[in-house]
């Protein structure tokens, strides 16, 4: 079993496209979990072809990216609470560029 929780941040279009930036709270961690799950539901991720995503001509292969990873404050290997990662430039301009509703500070909240 592979639990997911989605929230939807943001609609805009590529090359014609709907697509969606979304928030994911895996629960269980399992290899693909996202990507898997994703496709399952015939909603790839953006350029992930080995998925069922169409080919993109971005700077990044697809669109995948871990903003934050949160660990439990006992946690055995003593790792701290949160690892924040900030989006790369080439993604976060292309969020900019296709979603004209994003909004950066709605989006480190998670």
């Amino acid at each position: 079993e592979a639990i997911t929780h989605i929230t939807p941040l943001a609609h805009g279009t590529y090359l014609g496209k709907p697509i969606s930036l979304v928030h994911f709270d895996i629960l269980t961690g399992r290899t693909h979990q996202i990507r898997v799950q994703s496709s399952f539901r015939g909603f790839s991720l953006l350029g992930d072809t080995a998925y069922g995503g169409f080919k993109i001509s971005e700077k990044q292969d697809f669109f995948l990216h871990s903003f934050k990873l949160s660990f439990s404050k006992d946690n055995p290997l003593q790792l701290p609470e949160y690892i924040i990662a900030p989006l790369p430039l080439a993604y976060e301009d292309f969020l900019k560029n296709y979603l004209p509703e994003w909004d950066y500070l709605s989006y480190t909240r998670y």
